[in-house]
């Protein structure tokens, strides 16, 4: 299980107001998310991916989906 965790107002504010991904990455980057985050959701992983690539960092990101997550999960020892 995860913890989650509620933004203050201020932070979330802060976020709102100040914070733009831009893709401008300076090192190794994986990301990782599932089909079943309500939160963040798969399709988010190509945006930022694009975002990325048009900042030419690509080959700084690894970007890990869902499929990639069951195999691996299939392929654990039990």
């Amino acid at each position: 299980m995860v913890a989650r965790y509620d933004a203050t107002p201020d932070a979330a504010n802060y976020v709102d107001k100040n914070y733009s991904p831009t893709g401008k990455i300076q090192f190794p980057v994986i990301t990782l998310h599932t089909d079943q985050d309500p939160l963040v959701p798969e399709f988010h992983e190509a945006i930022y991916a694009d975002t990325v690539g048009q900042a030419g960092n690509s080959d700084l990101l690894v970007a890990l989906g869902a499929g990639v997550m069951w195999r691996w999960r299939r392929q654990m020892p039990r």
